[in-house]
């Protein structure tokens, strides 16, 4: 009798790779109908069944069909804290190399991590600082979604990354001290 609801629980937690626990609350009226559904009908074999039995097979079906795509467990979204920003390009353009290496975080989980011995030149300027880009390595801040980043540093401190695309700032959880060279 309890096959269906098994079924269900067994598909939802293949599909979603996580504990069955969070889709049992919101299968107890599926439940209920399953137990409502056998108790009625005389069998399970629908070619035998009178239009009425598959009526109400269908409609089960239909309920956990919905359970399945309303009812699952969504996944984790992490978003990245954003603030308008107004860049301007730099007219000149001072470089550095970092010699020692970065792990920022901001919060979400993900590190952005900025190489030893890459060359920073600054290619723009924000309210909160200078825009240093590299071509040494591809900067992303990452979240439910990765960004294209470049670092934002006043006085040798590294307080956020500019979001090139999305024209935004993040800032960092902490600000860090970066350790630099003059090129």
């Amino acid at each position: 009798m309890t096959t269906a609801p098994s079924i269900v629980l067994s598909v939802c937690g293949l599909l979603n790779r996580r504990p069955i626990v969070c889709v049992g609350r919101q299968l107890s009226g599926l439940q209920g109908w399953w137990t409502a559904f056998v108790k009625h009908s005389k069998s399970l074999d629908i070619s035998a069944s009178s239009p009425k039995h598959i009526w109400r097979y269908k409609t089960l079906c239909h309920a956990a069909g919905i359970s399945l795509l309303l009812g699952g467990c969504a996944f984790d979204v992490v978003h990245v804290k954003q603030q308008p920003a107004t860049f301007t390009n730099a007219c000149d353009s001072p470089s550095f190399r970092l010699t020692k290496e970065v792990k920022a975080s901001l919060g979400t989980g993900f590190p952005t991590i900025l190489k030893a011995n890459t060359t920073w030149n600054q290619v723009g300027v924000t309210d909160l600082g200078k825009v240093f880009a590299t071509k040494d390595q591809v900067v992303k801040v990452e979240a439910s979604n990765i960004y294209e980043a470049n670092i934002v540093v006043t006085n040798h401190v590294l307080v956020g990354f500019y979001l090139p695309v999305e024209k935004t700032f993040a800032p960092l959880s902490n600000p860090l001290p970066l350790e630099t060279k003059t090129p």
